[in-house]
């Protein structure tokens, strides 16, 4: 494969803004770890794109059709860590994967899957957003939650003109770069929404800059030439040339001077993002150990935590801490294998695969069915005297372990009375297998109904948006037929959304998804 040459890498330094780092990344001939992340991530969104083009649509069209798709599946929520710590960016098939994330993640897919519909797209921001990290906070921005970064909409060219898109929002803004840019008033109604009103300043609108915002990877010859030989096969675009991109942009009305965004020294900007978030073993740069790894944190991020966990789930009678640790654990893996296992029901969806979606959600929901009634098989009295005998066992082992109250180490697992008192709450787990079960799935039941119920109307809801675009280009001699379909298939989704918010509106830590839930069922 070819490697960057010194006249390509000088231009592109200047182009990209890159710093001695990212030359690591985009000057080498050899692929890394990194870069079969990168292909991959590619291929994800190839998938993607072609479901949500199913039908070769114009430009614009296009443009509109993706935007919508990725707000559909990423609802705006913030990741915050353990620790209090906000994340405002991890890569882009990631966000995809856990299906929530921040204003800047939104966009930032946005612009992973315009590639791969062959758009040339852009962030939007002030003159000065060159420098600015992925967590800074703009002037407009009064809440944590929104986390744009300093960006405040997505630029796609579509014929001669640039679109702009909200993905704060999630809409189309109402005119072009060079309307929007000569008449802020056009987004006057947006401000006067007071539900969620439109808080950019007028001068910001007025002095809209475009910043390319490109994985590095994408910038490497390597993957030009790889893109080259398997264009026939893989059907991806994965190398991005800057420079061209740059002078489509610039050409059009309003665009004015395109710049870069990728800030030194920032890992969790858009072209980085990758890099820093892979574990050293997967080619990435993060070196921390495991479990304190970014990775490590985001697949935390998946299992909804309160609702396995929350007072209301568990018995408030079950003090001892362990037992409650091992319920909650075997009852987030029971989640993870339904819901997390790759391929994943939310994967097969959102590349195009709805009827395999559906059909592996239905069965889940019918799963956890079973395991609501699983909880009614438990009396109330069963479930108290497991709980008490818990509570006792694990008040044994407890005493085995510290026999002394100043004692600062436990005694060893060897100890004659560590290992009995190991042995009977092993024993007592084994015999009231049917009981703890019982207690798991109230942690389990509903909460996986829900996340069944949720993923099959948004499938049933993409499944609708294709057999639209269908009916909406459909030949004359076709169009009954495919219109038919294509209503059956909006009253479809309707009724599995109705159903997830009968179902789970008042599920706790949920607040996001659910008012997510009700604007898709509203469109």
């Amino acid at each position: 494969m070819p490697a960057l040459t010194p006249d390509a890498e000088k231009a592109l330094v200047s182009l990209a803004r890159l710093g001695p780092e990212d030359l690591e990344v985009v000057r080498p001939a050899t692929f890394s770890g990194a870069d079969a992340a990168y292909v991959a991530e590619c291929l994800y969104l190839r998938d993607a794109a072609r479901a949500v083009d199913p039908v070769g649509l114009p430009p614009a069209d296009r443009a509109r059709a993706g935007f919508a798709w990725v707000c559909r599946q990423v609802y705006v929520r913030p990741w915050v860590t353990d620790d209090g710590r906000f994340v405002p960016a991890v890569p882009s098939v990631y966000v995809l994967r856990r299906g929530w994330g921040t204003v800047l993640e939104r966009a930032t897919v946005a612009l992973a899957l315009f590639r791969q519909l062959g758009l040339d797209a852009a962030l939007v921001g002030p003159p000065d957003a060159a420098d600015r990290p992925a967590g800074f906070m703009p002037p407009w921005a009064d809440q944590k939650s929104e986390l744009s970064g300093p960006f405040w909409a997505v630029a796609v060219k579509a014929d001669a003109d640039v679109l702009l898109f909200d993905p704060a929002g999630g809409r189309p803004f109402p005119g072009t770069l060079a309307q929007v840019k000569a008449n802020p008033d056009l987004l006057k109604p947006w401000a006067d929404d007071k539900a969620a009103p439109w808080k950019v300043p007028a001068d910001v609108v007025k002095q809209a800059t475009l910043y390319q915002a490109v994985p590095l990877p994408a910038l490497a010859p390597r993957m030009a030439a790889l893109e080259e030989k398997t264009k026939a096969d893989l059907g991806a675009v994965l190398a991005v040339d800057l420079k061209a991109q740059r002078d489509r942009l610039a050409a059009a009305p309003g665009a004015g001077e395109v710049k870069a965004w990728n800030p030194a020294n920032d890992g969790l900007a858009y072209p980085r993002v990758l890099e820093s978030f892979l574990p050293a073993e997967d080619g990435g740069n993060d070196r921390r150990p495991p479990g304190q790894r970014l990775l490590d944190m985001y697949q935390g991020s998946l299992f909804p935590r309160q609702a396995f966990a929350g007072p209301d789930v568990l018995p408030r009678e079950l003090t001892a801490q362990p037992a409650r640790d091992r319920l909650v654990f075997t009852a987030a893996g029971a989640y993870g294998a339904a819901f997390l296992e790759p391929p994943t029901p939310r994967e097969k969806m959102q590349r195009g695969q709805h009827t395999d979606a559906a059909v592996f959600l239905s069965g889940r929901q019918d799963a956890f069915t079973r395991g609501q009634e699983q909880v009614r098989n438990a009396t109330p009295e069963q479930i108290e005297a497991w709980v008490k005998t818990a509570n006792d066992l694990y008040r044994n082992l407890r005493q085995a372990e510290f026999p002394d109250p100043n004692q600062l180490r436990p005694n060893p697992p060897t100890d004659p009375a560590v290992a009995a008192a190991r042995a009977a709450v092993e024993e007592f787990w084994k015999t009231t297998a049917a009981v703890a079960q019982a207690i798991m799935g109230r942690a389990t039941a509903r909460q996986g109904l829900a996340e069944a119920s949720y993923l099959l109307a948004l499938t049933k809801h993409e499944e609708a948006e294709r057999q639209q675009l269908r009916a909406d280009r459909a030949a004359p001699a076709d169009a009954p037929r495919v219109k038919a379909a294509a209503a059956n298939a909006w009253a479809e989704a309707a009724n599995t959304w109705r159903s997830y918010l009968d179902l789970s509106a008042d599920l706790p830590g949920l607040d996001a998804r659910t008012a997510h839930a009700r604007g898709l069922k509203k469109g």
